[in-house]
């Protein structure tokens, strides 16, 4: 049992850099990429739409991970659905707007995660007393990884 946890964890390493090589979501290819920007999105949203105009991301390995989405840098309407575990709760949305400015030439990470009354992102927090939130951070994280001194969180209204 010890052996195949190095192995599985070697593997899961392998496709995930591999996944973040592939771009299968390109809103205009010919765009330069010093005008666009990567947005790494997890699992625990679909986007239905990009500044109005109905999109349909892939992933790159099915459900599983993220899509990856080039889109131009600045102003960016974001219309999408979450369906997330997060401990013993389950959250949902349905339309969710994300209205972010994003700059040119960075990625960035659309992810889910606790965050306190202040907008803060709070990594690995409880529900207790906190905010279900989208989070957005410059480069690759994953769900409670720590975050840079750009992260943003936007609370969720949640019915």
């Amino acid at each position: 049992m010890k052996k195949l946890l190095p192995a599985g964890l070697s593997i899961f390493i392998t496709v995930f850099f591999l996944a973040s090589c592939v771009s299968t979501n390109i809103f205009d290819d010919t765009l330069p990429l010093e005008g666009s920007v990567k947005l790494f999105i997890w699992n625990a949203f679909t986007v239905k739409s990009y500044n109005g105009i109905p999109v349909q991301l892939k992933k790159p390995f099915g459900i599983v991970g993220f899509a990856s989405f080039t889109i131009p840098a600045g102003e960016t309407t974001l219309v999408m659905d979450m369906a997330i575990r997060y401990g013993d709760f389950i959250f949902t949305g349905k339309d969710l707007i994300l209205t972010h400015h994003f700059e040119a030439g960075k990625e960035y990470s659309i992810n889910f995660g606790m965050s306190d009354a202040d907008g803060n992102y709070l990594p690995n927090a409880s529900v207790y007393g906190n905010y279900p939130s989208i989070i957005i951070d410059e480069g690759i994280k994953l769900m409670g990884s720590a975050r840079s001194e750009g992260t943003i969180a936007y609370h969720l209204s949640l019915e």
